[in-house]
């Protein structure tokens, strides 16, 4: 089901964002996980970006009767710096404020820290070893 046909991230490209499932992702966890994503988590839903027909990038999300949790964000390096995970963030994020639960968590690396404090997230804790920053936030 495509969930919104966007704009291209390049002059030449065509883009757009549908749901996926995980396995439609397998050949991109590799490269993802050297970047320190985790996989796994049953249920998870994906927003996956393409351009020129090829994925780039996905964005995951976890319902939970009581909360959301935000998971598993990635463009591949080759395409980041144009707006791609930005627009991910930005359809994912219209998909949670029409859910019921009032209540976000999540935990990211640095590169995602402005993202998540421009949508009003805050910084809970940091975990000590891996240096990712755990977020919440209400409404």
């Amino acid at each position: 089901m495509v969930v919104n046909s966007i704009s291209p991230a390049s002059s030449t490209g065509r883009s757009s964002i549908r749901r996926i499932a995980r396995e439609d992702m397998e050949h991109l966890i590799p490269q993802a996980e050297k970047d320190y994503m985790l996989f796994g988590i049953k249920g998870a839903e994906y927003y996956a970006y393409y351009l020129d027909g090829k994925l780039v990038g996905f964005a995951g999300l976890k319902v939970y009767p009581s909360y959301l949790k935000i998971l598993n964000d990635y463009v591949v390096p080759e395409h980041r710096g144009k707006g791609i995970y930005r627009k991910l963030f930005s359809i994912r994020w219209n998909d949670i404020i029409s859910m019921p639960q009032r209540r976000i968590k999540t935990i990211a690396t640095a590169m995602s820290e402005r993202m998540f404090l421009s949508y009003g997230f805050k910084v809970t804790r940091v975990h000590s070893k891996t240096k990712e920053m755990i977020y919440d936030k209400d409404w």
